[in-house]
């Protein structure tokens, strides 16, 4: 994927993406894959899915493909004793957490030495996280063949966290009344809790997302069994939005500092309200971030909402939590003391904290411009060659992980699929499309093929020109052409293919584009 945009900067910082991703890989010794862990760190599926999917958005298939056959290779009971170097507090067979087994989970996955270790059994989210991350490749890549090939280990995957999440109803008499019933027993989401735990929403996000939408594409290969994986998925879907909304119904509202308060979403089943204040969830080990409001601001419940869609992000109380944790959680962040950090347009760790997400997915643009572009200024090393840090007030440079996570939410600004429909340039600052200039993408992956456009500036004549290549494979229902003209003037009249166009909305700034194929020319006028 090729990507010209009004920012030199911006523009540089994606064509070294691919290269800074896979330039500590490594060759596989025995097969000579590409062979990838969490540069500084060792592989964990937590965050390395990340780093693979992100290749996959840039159109660098075949490295991802071979990232991710680190774990649809592993066998159907994979062990720590298999090979040395897993993470001493690493379980023998199973991700750290209360599971009754580990047949066919995606975990203990090994790659080229880093620090600490083969770090994938002791992050447990990541059997969700790399399930999703598998699907996506196909998805992106609508690789049939190699789908067919994976499908059955991705499928044990999927089977194993579907057996995981009945442990704890049949664990006592009754527990189809628990609270918990249907989630996944407590498990580790980082060793960094020193011991803690839970279940975590961030967790239950990712593992049921890997399920449904596995299910979704298993039902293009094989109908019947897809469908009922779907029948399961939704069953999840049931218990898991039941905990979430009994965890919001029971947390107290928050003031913010226009004095009006807001519904926040614990970042755990049985945790009423925010984990800091009076709950101080304070365990060894968390104190190297920032204490119990780590679990509210770094690995919290916001994978709900992207990438799993569970809430909505126009649902009132999501958008309570949103205000709850720019206005109050990260300005009071202890880092935050003395730093100028553009009224808490920031993350600690941008890697794990999906508030730009967020933004986006609720079609927030200026949130999610701050959010995006100054965890960007905050993170960003440039006398070390534009590499990234792990956190925005320490840790190592050169974090793969973070700048994965950078290049996924800068991909999303330019091109992102919403369900069936397909938005070119949703989020382009206004001032991208000043007089003359211009966005150009090529050869972008998309869900439903390939696609390319440009869209060039010329509002000294009152008019912005695109020109958009609609993706052949499996074309999208619609295609949302948003422009952003840099006063927000409304718009005039549409041309499309040189005839009059009437499909737009001049309060969210689109062109509709339904029913057409090939080429098609946009000519807009203020």
């Amino acid at each position: 994927m090729q990507v010209q945009v009004p920012s030199p900067r911006l523009t540089a910082q994606w064509n070294l993406g691919t290269w800074h991703l896979v330039r500590h890989a490594q060759k596989h010794p025995q097969t000579g894959r590409l062979w990838f862990n969490d540069y500084p760190y060792g592989i964990l599926g937590a965050e390395t899915y990340m780093v693979l999917a992100a290749l996959d958005l840039m159109g660098s298939h075949q490295a991802a493909e071979d990232g991710f056959d680190q774990w649809v290779s592993l066998p159907m009971d994979s062990k720590t004793t298999d090979h040395p170097g897993h993470h001493p507090w690493a379980l023998p067979d199973r991700p750290n957490g209360l599971f009754s087994e580990g047949h066919g989970c995606l975990t203990h996955a090994i790659g080229p030495p880093g620090a600490g270790g083969h770090m994938d059994g002791v992050h447990a989210f990541g059997p969700g996280s790399i399930g999703w991350a598998l699907v996506e490749h196909y998805r992106l890549t609508g690789d049939a063949k190699w789908f067919r090939a994976s499908a059955p280990r991705m499928k044990a995957n999927a089977q194993w966290m579907l057996r995981q999440r009945r442990v704890v109803k049949d664990m006592v008499p009754g527990g189809e009344r628990l609270w918990c019933q249907g989630l996944q027993p407590a498990l580790q989401v980082t060793p960094d809790s020193g011991g803690l735990w839970m279940q975590f929403y961030e967790c239950e996000a990712y593992y049921w997302v890997s399920v449904a939408h596995f299910a979704d594409a298993l039902a293009t290969i094989d109908p019947v069994e897809g469908a009922r994986l779907q029948a399961e998925a939704e069953a999840y879907r049931r218990d898991l939005l039941a905990a979430v909304e009994r965890s919001i119904a029971l947390s107290p509202v928050v003031p913010v500092r226009d004095g009006t308060f807001h519904s926040v979403i614990p970042f755990a089943c049985y945790v009423r309200g925010l984990s800091t204040g009076a709950w101080g969830w304070r365990r060894d080990g968390s104190g190297s971030h920032v204490g119990p409001l780590y679990w509210e601001t770094v690995q919290s419940a916001a994978a709900l909402i992207s990438p799993a869609g569970l809430l909505s992000p126009d649902d009132a109380r999501v958008q309570g939590y949103l205000d709850v944790l720019e206005d109050r959680l990260l300005l009071e962040n202890p880092y935050v003391v003395g730093r100028d950090w553009f009224a808490a347009g920031w993350q600690y760790q941008g890697g794990l904290e999906r508030t730009a997400n967020m933004h986006l997915a609720g079609d927030d643009i200026p949130a999610f411009l701050r959010s995006f572009l100054n965890g960007y200024a905050i993170d960003i090393l440039p006398n070390d060659g534009y590499l990234f840090k792990e956190h925005a007030v320490h840790g190592p440079p050169d974090k793969i992980f973070e700048e994965a996570a950078f290049l996924e939410r800068f991909r999303d600004l330019l091109v992102m699929e919403q369900g069936d429909s397909l938005w070119i340039a949703r989020a382009a600052p206004r001032a991208w499309l000043e007089q003359g200039r211009k966005i150009l993408v090529k050869m972008a992956p998309t869900h439903f093929g390939v696609l390319s456009y440009q869209i060039v500036s010329d509002i000294d004549n009152h008019r912005i020109t695109a020109t958009v290549e609609i993706p052949s494979r499996d074309p999208p229902k619609s295609v949302w052409l948003r422009l952003r003209h840099p006063k927000a003037a409304p718009i005039k009249r549409v041309m499309v293919n040189g005839k009059p166009y009437g499909d737009f909305d001049n309060a969210r700034e689109i062109i509709r584009l339904e029913g057409f194929q090939g080429t098609v020319a946009v000519m807009v006028q203020y």
